[in-house]
């Protein structure tokens, strides 16, 4: 599922997209909202536990800073899903689409 939702779908950052898995699904690309919910729509139709994790990064605003044209305030969202025995591990399918290996 990582695979498929990092490899299948274009990283398109934009305020306005739908981030719906169905919309991100059907038009083959999405935010990183959008990529992190068919991610966990996938793994929940399939049994496994997952939750969408949002905030931003532990860096200031630069003042000036775009990300596919808009201003870019350090927001992020990412996945968690649930690996009995193990516990929540966090996820986050759109890393090697915009190199934010963290």
């Amino acid at each position: 599922v990582y695979d498929a939702a990092s490899g299948h779908v274009k990283y398109d950052p934009g305020e306005d997209r739908p981030r719906s898995a169905s919309a991100v699904c059907s038009a083959g690309r999405g935010d990183c909202g959008g990529i992190a919910a068919l991610f966990c729509a996938a793994l929940r139709a399939n049994g496994v536990p997952a939750r969408l994790r949002s905030g931003r990064w532990a860096t200031s605003v630069i003042p000036g800073q775009l990300l596919g044209g808009f201003q870019y305030y350090q927001t992020h969202c990412k996945a968690e899903f649930y690996a009995r025995g193990v516990g929540w591990v966090p996820a986050d399918p759109t890393a090697p689409v915009v190199g934010l290996e963290r």
